[in-house]
């Protein structure tokens, strides 16, 4: 179950095959504003809870040991007892299988992975569902189209999530898979993918086995200038040669690319020392066997051979390993040892028979599987295309909705300007009547008292008259003049007005306000206690004293000024 970094080896001539299989990386074109943990897809729950999350799946892609794992795994479990949420209850149990299977108890690691999956079905429930499957899955299980889609499938769902890691593991899946089936421009796209992935990953840690990915498939697919400027960087970055495997990689592939013997005797002694790239060795050794034949040291040819032969079965299908086997017998031949010659001879033709086979066996799988790829190809590409559909439906929709919102907003907020204005008008309305009521009940006082003056009338009746007229006019709706009513509401309109005209007059000023408010000729010579006549007159001297050209309606211009 133990899933790492994924390191791939070449030779020149040769067909690359894979070392170690496993999960590493980043995601592509990851956002800097995630809804989930960089460069994680777990869903941000809050502290301590994602800082270790992160920290636990860079150490998994490190390939941290399995102490180190179990001790980050309890942090996050003895967190998760305390007021925690529920999520981080069950990620707890996940992390706790991760690091019992990096232990090597698969019991423990079932059981925690089950309590991991007891729980709602909601986005940390799926999430975990996809983990631990993928934990699980074996790609012997799947044909190639199946696989295909599979890998779609999972790069679509962790592409959502922003899973960077996931990602990249996924894309060089894909690259393998185009690589065997014979798309090479597509393999070196999904390796183009998983680069961008790579670099992603390298913003929260180091990590030297992409970049050694990257190399590999470069120059399996030809590019073996660009491959080989890759490995001689490698070769002088102390963090990178720090891993064991990365090392031998890196001089078995300078020596592949630059013929550099120094390299391969580099990568001899660091597989001697640290045998766990099982599939190196006996290719290294192949290859130093053959040097040493070369150079008539038969005895030195012997024991590298041996070497070869043991491992061989490793390298697989592959013409790595007919290779070594051809150079077996080859040594063996000229050591003199015949029978040992004609059982690796034996083997050898085995072997090439075999891989022949399952070279034919392979272009028939390819050949049906390239058609059912190009088949999920269509079937993917119509469902983006209608996921985009529906994606422009809602975002028409949802404008549609904003736009109408902003309207209903915008006539809401012109009916409060009306209604504001209408109470504005209304009040103005009842101060022209107040005006006009004083300057009807002054006008009255001054009659009646002319009338008493000349013994019209009787004088009690004349005082009595006097006193309701007198107290009438003290209740009256308002003692503020109009102009004053205006500055209240309008204080702009008459500085506005006056910027204009410096000179006009109380009554000027006041006609000036009528009109803004909309009165009419006749409204505004009642409220005023002229003939309609001397309105028409004082508009016309107020339009000159304003200076407006012929052609400019006062009123229209007046109500800019409100």
């Amino acid at each position: 179950m133990k899933k790492n970094k994924i390191y791939l080896f070449t030779a020149i001539g040769m067909t690359a095959a894979p070392l170690i299989v496993g999960a590493a990386a980043l995601l592509t074109g990851c956002s800097h504003d995630n809804p989930t943990v960089a460069p994680t897809g777990w869903d941000r729950i809050g502290e301590p809870f994602d800082s270790l999350s992160r920290r636990l799946e860079l150490a998994l892609i490190g390939d941290a040991g399995a102490d180190s794992i179990a001790r980050l795994a309890g942090r996050f479990a003895a967190a998760a007892k305390h007021d925690a949420p529920e999520e981080a209850r069950r990620r707890a149990h996940y992390w706790l299988g991760r690091a019992a299977a990096r232990q090597g108890d698969s019991a423990r690691s079932a059981r925690e992975f089950g309590a991991a999956l007891d729980g709602p079905d909601n986005s940390e429930g799926e999430y975990l569902r996809h983990r631990i499957a993928w934990l699980r899955e074996e790609m012997e299980d799947y044909t190639r189209p199946e696989w295909y889609r599979h890998l779609r499938e999972d790069v679509d769902y962790y592409s959502r999530r922003h899973d960077a890691i996931m990602l990249y593991d996924r894309y060089i899946a894909l690259m393998n898979l185009m690589r065997d089936v014979g798309y090479r421009a597509r393999a070196i796209g999904y390796l183009a993918s998983a680069d961008s992935c790579a670099a992603e990953i390298r913003r929260h840690m180091p990590f030297p086995g992409a970049v050694i990915n990257n190399a590999c498939v470069l120059h399996d697919l030809g590019k073996k200038d660009e491959a080989a400027k890759i490995f001689s960087r490698l070769r002088g970055d102390p963090a990178a040669m720090s891993d064991p495997d990365i090392e031998a990689l890196v001089y078995y592939n300078l020596y592949a690319l630059l013929n550099d013997t120094a390299a391969l005797r580099l990568a001899y002694d660091n597989l001697s020392t640290d045998p766990g790239n099982l599939s190196l060795m006996p290719l290294v050794a192949a290859q130093r066997a053959r040097l040493a034949l070369d150079c008539g040291d038969t005895a030195g040819a012997a024991d590298y051979a041996a070497v070869a032969a043991e491992g061989a079965d490793e390298l697989g299908q592959s013409d790595h390993r007919l290779m070594a086997l051809r150079t077996v017998a080859e040594v063996r031949a000229a050591c003199g040892d015949s029978d040992g010659a004609t059982g690796a001879y034996r083997r050898y033709a085995e072997a090439a028979d075999s891989v022949l086979s399952a070279m034919r066996d392979n272009e028939v799988v390819n050949l049906e599987a390239m058609s059912q790829i190009e088949a999920a190809d269509a079937e993917f590409a119509k469902r983006e295309a209608d996921r985009r559909r529906r994606s422009l439906i809602m975002i028409i929709a949802g404008a549609v909705i904003a736009v109408a919102g902003v309207a209903a907003g915008i006539a809401r907020l012109r009916r409060a300007d009306r209604m504001r204005r209408e109470a504005e008008h209304r009040q103005m309305a009842l101060q022209i009547a107040g005006d006009r009521r004083q300057e009807v009940m002054a006008e009255a006082i001054g009659t009646l008292e002319s009338i008493s003056n000349e013994g019209a009338i009787d004088a009690g009746e004349s005082r009595r008259l006097l006193r309701l007229l007198r107290e009438g006019e003290s209740k009256g709706i308002a003692s503020a003049t109009f102009n004053e009513l205006i500055s209240q509401i309008r204080p702009e309109f008459i500085s506005r007005l006056r910027r204009h005209a410096p000179a006009l007059s109380d009554a000027a000023v006041r006609l000036a306000c009528y009109t803004a408010i909309g009165l009419d000729t006749k409204e505004i010579a009642e409220a005023m206690n002229v003939r309609p006549e001397s309105v028409k007159q004082a508009r016309w001297r107020l339009r000159r004293q304003l200076a407006l050209p012929a052609g400019t309606d006062l009123a229209d211009f007046l109500r800019g000024l409100m």
